[in-house]
């Protein structure tokens, strides 16, 4: 655990400034080749992994396994996924994963499938069984046994050294109220676009296809206010959702622009993390975008406050890192390919160097993609890099991570 040794935002300016790292595009590219390898081999003798396999692909789940026709799987599967990344607002990543299912599950033996129809009534029809769907999941996820014989709930509370109740779904109680409003936050939203894209003459797997790209189609979707889902989920959340798309082969596009490099990196608290500790966010961003002094003082990805300073992933995804490559022709090449190609963002040269799609072009000339390197930041984050509680000594890619040299990267930041 960190010392809360405060400091001001001056020190923490003056600390960040002295770090000395400007790598190239190529020192860049084979840095991130080397933290994926070395995870991925870590992940693969993981049994947690393993563990949680059925969890996240239903291919054998009792959801799906009475549905014969295979357009119908599909778009059932896709609207689990959707329901997953709306509802995915809770405090344990791993549990949420079991408790999904089980909800699903759970429903689909109470004849309540919401993924295979799309009658409002059986909906409404019956709250006391929904409810009973939800408190069985609930009390089934916390007490699911994983593979280092822990409970779900005892991990987590192990992970993030805290006697807090384990409180999955973040509601402070399971009541009738706080399971209506799982349901109006959840349920309602995939129902509502499911029942507007048939208004249309589309399926929800037929409306994703229509897209030349992932990176489009989260766009469309978010910005396609008939569909009701502008105020019920994000742009990282839709992300997650193509990305499932692809990885589970969902969608029958083919193409560069709907392959595991064609979305921009979901990035949230723990992708943030783990990418600042390895230096990417030193290495391609500018310090005043980072710590402000940018146009209108607004655009700046870490923030102090509490006598702290916060990485904000919400910035990543907008910020501009021009300055950085402006005379690397190697990396211009191998951005306007993603940003043409992949991301299907338009034909022209692209006007501005946007942080995210900076990692789809290290990647795209190499063996791995974005779902690897979400993949692995999110192990690392979870695992190593853990907020306010780092496991630096334990952390596989501690080679490879600059705040190995640089203690204050980690000291100083959080999420």
């Amino acid at each position: 655990m960190l010392k809360d040794n405060k400091k001001s935002k001056e020190q923490i300016i003056g600390e960040l400034k002295e770090i000395n790292y400007n790598p190239n595009f190529i020192q860049l590219q084979q840095k991130l080749c080397n933290v994926i390898e070395i995870t991925k081999k870590i992940m693969d003798k993981d049994k947690m992994q393993e563990f949680l396999v059925p969890y996240i692909n239903l291919e054998n789940s009792s959801i799906i396994n009475n549905i014969h026709y295979e357009g119908i799987k599909k778009d059932a599967i896709l609207r689990f996924y959707l329901a997953k990344t709306i509802g995915d607002q809770g405090s344990d990543t791993l549990g949420l994963h079991i408790f999904y299912k089980n909800f699903f599950d759970n429903c689909a033996k109470e004849n309540i499938n919401f993924l295979t129809t799309l009658d409002m009534n059986n909906l409404f029809g019956d709250y006391n069984k929904i409810f009973k769907c939800l408190d069985r999941a609930i009390k089934d996820t916390e007490n699911t046994m994983l593979p280092n014989g822990c409970t779900v709930s005892e991990y987590w509370h192990k992970r993030n050294k805290t006697t807090k109740k384990y409180d999955l779904l973040r509601t402070d109680k399971t009541s009738s109220s706080s399971h209506l409003n799982f349901i109006n936050r959840v349920i309602i939203p995939v129902l509502t676009l499911v029942t507007v894209l048939k208004q249309r003459n589309f399926t929800l797997k037929e409306y994703v296809e229509t897209y030349p790209s992932a990176h489009i189609a989260i766009q469309k979707i978010k910005n396609d206010k008939e569909l009701g889902l502008s105020s019920s989920v994000g742009i990282k959340a839709l992300t997650v959702f193509v990305k499932n798309c692809i990885k589970y082969n969902l969608v029958d596009n083919n193409g560069e622009g709907w392959t595991q490099n064609s979305y921009d990196i979901p990035i949230d608290g723990n992708v943030a993390r783990v990418l600042h500790a390895i230096g990417f966010l030193k290495g391609c961003i500018d310090d005043d975008l980072l710590i402000g002094g940018a146009k209108k003082g607004k655009e700046y990805v870490f923030t102090y406050k509490k006598e702290k300073m916060y990485i904000r992933a919400t910035k990543l995804r907008k910020i501009n890192c021009l300055n950085k490559f402006i005379n690397d022709f190697y990396f211009y090449r191998e951005y306007i390919d993603a940003h043409k190609n992949y991301l299907c963002k338009g034909n022209g040269t692209p006007r501005t160097i946007k942080f995210p799609t900076i990692l789809n072009a290290l990647l795209i000339s190499t063996k791995y993609n974005i779902e690897d390197l979400n993949q692995v930041l999110m192990y690392i984050g979870m695992h190593f890099c853990i907020n306010k509680h780092p496991r630096c000594s334990e952390c596989p890619i501690k080679n490879e991570c600059l705040s190995k040299k640089y203690p204050t990267l980690i000291q100083n930041y959080f999420t």
